[in-house]
């Protein structure tokens, strides 16, 4: 598969949710009853975790929701070609304040915020999509590059090989 290929595919999975929150803003609570199952078995689905928008509950946590809107994020970000070793250490970066996150908010350090699990659902998706696109377009550009031919060994030292081509030229 392709990068772009990849790029269009996590595109349209990170709008699924968004498109089952209008579907059911728009004709009412799990019209789209498959894509319900399928976020029941993925997210636990708290309401204090919830975020709800003119009255309708999104489908996933605010956590959950981040990570799939970081799949878009980071399928449109792959588009710079930034290298897959900055995204390396981003992803990193951005894990660590996730985790900082979770442990503040398990240890009662501060209130729940939806706002900041969003956020933080975002960073880290959006940076691990941008690191999975980066390496599959870097590893398909070293496939397309012509293999160089080296010399045959043989079996003489760089110093023999030296003195023999510095011989051939004169």
């Amino acid at each position: 598969m392709t990068s772009r290929r990849i790029q269009l595919a996590l595109l349209w999975v990170s709008l699924l949710p968004i498109a089952n929150w209008g579907l059911s803003l728009s004709f009412g609570a799990s019209s789209v009853h498959w894509l319900d199952q399928l976020y029941a078995w993925q997210c636990p689905r708290s309401d204090d975790r919830t975020l709800t928008a003119w009255g309708t509950a999104f489908p996933l946590c605010a956590r959950c929701l981040g990570i799939h809107l970081g799949l878009g994020v980071g399928a449109l970000a792959a588009v710079f070609r930034p290298p897959a070793r900055i995204a390396a250490v981003a992803f990193g970066l951005v894990l660590a304040v996730m985790a900082l996150d979770v442990a503040t908010e398990a240890l009662a350090m501060r209130p729940p915020s939806a706002s900041l699990r969003l956020l933080t659902g975002v960073w880290v998706s959006a940076t691990a999509t941008l690191l999975l696109v980066r390496s599959t377009q870097e590893r398909a550009q070293m496939r397309s590059r012509p293999v160089e031919r080296s010399r045959p060994l043989t079996g003489e030292s760089g110093a023999d090989r030296k003195q023999r081509d510095t011989q051939t030229r004169h």
